[in-house]
């Protein structure tokens, strides 16, 4: 029963993020004045880096699993993800925004590519992790696995798409606001 519990935390709290982030890149666009909507590119960054985590997490923790660390090492593997989170309330992340005719552009500061970095490095251990188990797996375990799976790598594929890779190569963050809307697969394919 803990386990289910934990479970059903874990994927509430990465739902949660996903709508902060979806509201808060709506929101960064949207607002005129300039404090409140770098306020919300922030807020974006700060969801955002953590739901990398949660996913890592989950991938080990479901359907019935426990995470396979240790405390100091779970410690650990926490740490990256929260302290860019904190980090992305200053400049680090997010420098200041350009108000564009078709929202904001991002100027991003010292620390995005460590969040560039961190959010690929977790997401590509949670998807072996999530193949594996799909791999090891019979029954409805298998099925719910394979509807999981293929949920967060296409929300994953537009997000990093983009959210990262567009951004990152371009320095053009006007795409940015269709990343949240592959959030609609990891729904339907979990709901599902």
């Amino acid at each position: 029963r803990g386990r289910k519990k934990r479970v059903g935390t874990i994927f509430s709290l990465l739902v949660f993020l996903v709508v902060i982030w979806t509201a808060s890149n709506f929101f960064a666009d949207l607002i005129i004045n300039y404090d409140v909507s770098l306020f919300f590119a922030k807020i974006a960054y700060t969801s955002s880096s953590l739901m990398p985590l949660l996913l890592f997490y989950f991938s080990y923790i479901f359907p019935r699993g426990n995470f396979p660390a240790s405390k100091i090492k779970t410690f650990f593997i926490f740490l990256p993800p929260i302290l860019i989170s904190v980090f992305s309330f200053s400049d680090f992340i997010v420098a200041s925004i350009e108000q564009k005719n078709y929202g904001i552009n991002i100027i991003t500061g010292t620390l995005y590519p460590v969040f560039v970095f961190l959010f690929i490095s977790y997401l590509i251990p949670t998807f072996i992790n999530f193949w594996k188990r799909y791999k090891n797996s019979s029954g409805i375990d298998k099925q719910q696995i394979q509807y999981l799976l293929l949920g967060s790598f296409a929300t994953s594929i537009g997000g990093v798409t983009f959210n990262i890779l567009i951004p990152t190569l371009t320095g053009n963050f006007a795409y940015s606001k269709y990343g949240p809307y592959f959030a609609i697969f990891l729904v339907a394919f979990v709901g599902y």
